[in-house]
């Protein structure tokens, strides 16, 4: 997800705002393999500090607890909906 001024944005080129769109793609791919790759040293890391780590939780019962929180009023204006749908969608 991206968020800058659509005041600027408009403002340039197509060729400039897909420069910038392709730029933005490409380190969003990086930054997530590099976290991914570096998830199993961090889990470790944390272990051997003694935290106790959950590496499977119940994402089911989280679901369930946040599930109404869509149906806020916050959450029934159109720009905010589609903002929350492209978060979700997002963090899959």
């Amino acid at each position: 997800m991206n968020v800058a001024s659509m005041i600027w944005w408009k403002t340039l080129k197509p060729a400039d705002q897909e420069i910038i769109q392709r730029a933005i793609t490409e380190a969003a791919v990086y930054q997530r393999k590099e976290n991914r790759d570096k998830n199993g040293a961090r889990l470790a890391l944390l272990k051997d500090k003694g935290m106790t780590i959950e590496e499977n939780p119940d994402l089911a019962s989280f679901r369930a607890k946040v599930a109404d929180l869509k149906d806020m009023d916050l959450f029934k204006k159109p720009k905010v909906q589609t903002l929350l749908l492209k978060m979700i969608e997002a963090s899959k």
